[in-house]
């Protein structure tokens, strides 16, 4: 497993998924990412579980991070600008609801959730202020109703990997049963 010459991940064991490219920081994640395990066909339809993927080309407003020394110092602005990014990944998620509507209806929590942000340049960006400007996204996840909420009984994980320097850049959101995690990793004989 090699990673691109182009892309650079702020990580320092980086593996790359063969079948689709995506970046880990370990090679257990990259061998099992979800492009490669895909859903269980030989079970009954009503138990299938696979992991969601959806990709979008908008990157977090980083100025929203808890890093950022922004101009967004007052209250009132600050919530504004959080209120107006929530509202933007919310119609981001309700323009994919064709693709994630019956997901929900065969994947019952909990889920793990996984963010891979590409951004376009070689900046240093550390995963806590990432993580930390999707906190709006992971927000809105709940208010358009993909997830019943993003507390730990729901999601017991988050998860970040940034990219950078990569020529695609954007967000690809990855949600993931926890008992689908489970049933791949007593399939390929580790300890769950």
């Amino acid at each position: 497993m090699t990673l691109t010459p182009r892309q650079r991940v702020v990580q320092t064991n980086v593996y790359q998924c063969a079948g689709c490219g995506a970046c880990f920081g370990s090679s257990w994640e990259a061998m099992h990412h979800p492009c490669i395990g895909e859903a269980d066909t030989t079970a009954s339809p009503s138990a299938v579980q696979s992991p969601l993927i959806l990709t979008f080309p908008d990157l977090p407003d980083m100025a929203l991070s808890t890093n950022a020394k922004s101009a967004l110092a007052h209250w009132a602005q600050r919530h504004k600008a959080v209120k107006a990014d929530r509202r933007s990944w919310g119609q981001l998620f309700v323009a994919k609801r064709d693709e994630w509507t019956p997901w929900v209806q065969v994947n019952p929590p909990p889920y793990v959730l996984a963010w891979e942000v590409r951004f376009p340049t070689r900046r240093n960006r550390d995963q806590d202020g990432v993580l930390s400007a999707l906190k709006h996204a992971t927000d809105a996840l709940v208010d358009v109703g993909l997830l019943p909420g993003d507390g730990n009984p729901i999601l017991p994980e988050v998860r970040v990997w940034v990219v950078l320097g990569s020529a695609d850049p954007g967000t690809t959101l990855t949600l993931l049963p926890l008992a689908w995690l489970r049933a791949r990793k007593e399939k390929n004989g580790t300890s769950a």
